[in-house]
């Protein structure tokens, strides 16, 4: 018990260590997600979106596609911008709500034909161009400001900062890239149009806003749904690393608070609604006109683009603006704006977990892991580990359905090095205890019982326990006498021949050996491991002993040695089985009545000649008909105050048996059941015929000797026909 909670300590004490450093290192870092859970996100997110659980769509977003075919249509002496400008006169008579254009203008074009252009923008209900600036960075900059409206524009956006709140670590930016002067005149308004990737190269976060000096710019997104629901930049709320909040207080049309949840740079996961082509609708832009133009479709189109939101971007031949998002690869980044004005509208963000809850998960789990490796059985332990990688494994897919961002990685991982840290310390302290129990049994126990020990060490309790097992006891008939007429080195040298067999029987059966005292055995079969037939391998080891000394009394015979003879007693019944002793020098063995019976039926054996015997008990328990028993006597002995009938086993079925010696067995048999019922006469008959067939068998002489000795007439009322051993 004190080797377990010893064992236990060291277990918990590095699981605790463990469980401290992970999440110290989580504190330290400031974060706990890494890019093996956004690839790991990549996956539960794909799978999601599949299953139709993935973001609401908006059904007021469409997307106009500038193609190859787009400038194919176009007349050769009509100018890009110039078509443009077209379109967005169809797309204000068809009641659009807003047109936001993923495209910088920063060429320079004819005056008459950026005049038009100015107009078309001017004429729609919003128009949107982008601001895109340099490389935002986390380190703070001043930005660098330049005379222009462009730059009027911007400075419009910084001076009506909204509130912040939280521990802040926005990306800041310096520098700007606007469109051509020309086109700054237009009633235009702005939003960033900046995204960044991944360490992995993917696009899954966008900074909702950007630091600029010490004011914020909003992204393209988060601008077109603040001027829908006519809600100034300033009213909102930006708590660093917890959340962006739209207030419905001042939101005419909002009837609750719109929450875009954001880690500490400003950032949100991007909730992408589907894979491209099939997000949104889909309208190749050298459509729109010709179809404006036909009078039977012109209502359906204007059904479709009133009040939505149309996102402008060229596909075109030689525009490279793609990278890998969420669902799949080489993505327009059209789609990153496209997907965050549409969970503004559908309120469909996805928040990260926090931190704190993070380490509370991860410290509940590693608790249950860390308490299923004190020792017990090692299933257990290997079944927990597996039913926490079965909910690791569940729960992201869990919290993804629910609009939650799990990292699967991190905890997993962590987990699984706990598993793992565990698993070891477990190796090196089990081998510790595989090296006591080798060293305890080795010696004493067969090899196929210690290794299941080591097996099941759960099974063997240190300390003591009632157990039902059965009890052998061997000593060497007659062994002074030998001793005194042989010279000490041949005499040892005998008795390690034949202890040495002996305990290969008693191995042999599964049984072990629980101590050598000169001569005599003692053995015990059902323990530390428990057994059904632990009589039946008790009886076959005793006969066993008198198989084997029949062959080596011939060799020994030969070689001028004694014959040796021994004699067994065995019991089987309930006994304490554990280490006994302090704790510097113990033994495994067991103690109890059982166990004293099973010696006094050794010693028994002198008294009938025979050296096989055994109690009521482990008769009771053997495998019908599988060996040869005779009653032999009802005894009492020392200590124990009920009588025990015992018998003599001398064979197996299987085998035969010397040639009339089943008579003499049948006789005696019928002499002993007459002597119980008090029918002396008829019982001398039959042991007189028991000693006919064999005249020198003590058994019998015994029987008859107690017989004559009687006084029937004065037996008492409560006579058994027991007799007391009165010598161990």
């Amino acid at each position: 018990m004190r080797k377990n909670r010893t064992q236990s300590l060291v277990v918990l004490s590095l699981g605790v260590l463990y469980v401290l450093a992970i999440v110290g290192y989580w504190h330290t870092n400031e974060k706990v997600w890494t890019k093996w859970d956004y690839q790991a996100l990549d996956f539960y997110y794909q799978r999601a979106v599949d299953k139709g659980l993935g973001p609401e769509k908006s059904s007021q977003i469409i997307y106009l596609d500038i193609t190859d075919q787009t400038y194919q249509a176009m007349e050769k002496n009509v100018s890009e911008r110039e078509y443009l400008a077209r379109v967005n006169f169809v797309l204000a008579d068809l009641g659009v709500e807003a047109v936001a254009y993923d495209i910088v203008f920063t060429r320079p074009e004819k005056s008459a034909v950026n005049e038009k252009f100015v107009e078309s923008l001017d004429n729609l209900n919003r128009a949107y161009l982008p601001f895109l600036f340099a490389e935002p960075t986390d380190t703070p900059v001043p930005f660098d400001w330049k005379p222009g409206r462009g730059y009027e524009n911007l400075r419009t956006i910084v001076d009506g900062p909204p509130v912040e709140k939280g521990g802040a670590n926005p990306l800041y930016v310096s520098e700007a890239i606007f469109e051509h002067p020309s086109l700054s005149a237009a009633n235009i308004k702005y939003g960033h149009i900046n995204v960044k990737t991944d360490a992995d190269g993917a696009l899954r976060r966008q900074a909702m806003v950007l630091k600029l000096d010490s004011g914020l710019v909003p992204t393209m997104a988060l601008a077109m749904f603040l001027d829908y629901q006519q809600v100034p930049f300033a009213k909102i709320i930006v708590d660093w690393g917890n959340e962006i909040r739209i207030p419905a207080e001042h939101a005419p049309f909002l009837k609750d608070d719109v929450v875009v949840p954001i880690d500490a740079s400003g950032s949100a996961f991007i909730p992408f609604a589907d894979y491209w082509n099939r997000d949104f609708v889909h309208m190749p832009m050298h459509q729109v006109i010709p179809n404006y133009e036909k009078e039977d479709i012109r209502d359906n189109l204007a059904e479709l683009f009133a009040g939505s939101f149309v996102f402008v971007g060229n596909y075109s031949t030689g525009v490279s603006d793609s990278e890998t998002n969420s669902l799949e690869k080489d993505v327009w980044k059209i789609s990153v704006h496209a997907s965050l004005l549409n969970a503004l509208l559908t309120d469909s963000f996805y928040r990260y977990w926090d931190r704190a809850e993070i380490v509370w998960i991860f410290i509940a789990l590693a608790g249950v892991l860390i308490v299923s490796a004190l020792p017990k059985r090692e299933l257990v332990f290997y079944a927990t580990a597996l039913s926490l990688f079965i909910f690791i494994g569940w729960w992201p897919w869990r919290q993804i359905t629910g609009h939650s961002l799990f990292p699967v990685t991190s905890v997993g991982g962590g987990i699984a090095l706990l598993f793992a840290g565990l698993l070891v310390a477990k190796q090196v302290l089990g081998g510790k205890d595989k090296r006591f129990i080798q060293r305890a049994f080795s010696r004493y126990v067969p090899a196929k019982v210690v290794n299941q020990i080591i097996a099941y060490p759960g099974s063997l309790k240190l300390g003591g326990e009632i157990r039902v097992a059965s009890v052998l006891f061997s000593d060497i008939a007659g062994f002074t006498t030998i001793s005194e007429n042989m010279s000490p080195g041949k005499l040892v040298g005998l008795l390690n021949e034949y202890l040495t067999e002996m305990t290969n029987i008693v191995f042999a059966e599964g049984g072990i050996i629980d101590k050598y005292h000169g001569d005599s055995i003692m053995a015990e079969f059902g323990v530390p491991l428990y057994v059904d037939d632990h009589a039946d391998r008790a009886v076959m080891a005793g006969l066993s002993m008198q198989y084997r000394l029949e062959e080596l009394r011939k060799r020994w015979a030969q070689a001028g040695l004694p014959e040796l003879k021994c004699r067994v007693g065995i019991n089987s019944g309930s006994m304490i089985v554990g280490n006994m002793g302090s704790d510097q020098a113990f033994d495994y063995t067991v103690i109890g009545d059982s166990v004293n019976l099973a010696s006094r039926l050794e010693g028994a054996n002198k008294l009938y000649g025979t050296y096989l015997m055994v109690s009521e008990f482990t008769h009771e328990l053997l495998t019908p008909n599988r060996f040869r028993t005779r009653v032999l006597d009802v005894i009492k002995v020392k200590g124990k105050a009920q009588p025990v009938k015992v018998y003599e086993v001398y064979g197996e079925t299987a085998k035969n048996t010397a040639s009339g010696k089943e008579g003499y067995y049948e006789k005696y048999q019928m002499g002993f059941d007459a002597y119980l019922q008090k029918e002396f006469p008829r019982a001398m008959e039959y042991f007189a015929g028991a000693l006919d067939i064999i005249p020198d068998d003590i058994a019998a002489k015994e029987m008859v000797r107690r017989i004559n000795a009687m006084d029937i007439d004065r037996l008492a009322d409560d006579w058994d026909g027991s007799i007391s051993l009165t010598e161990k």
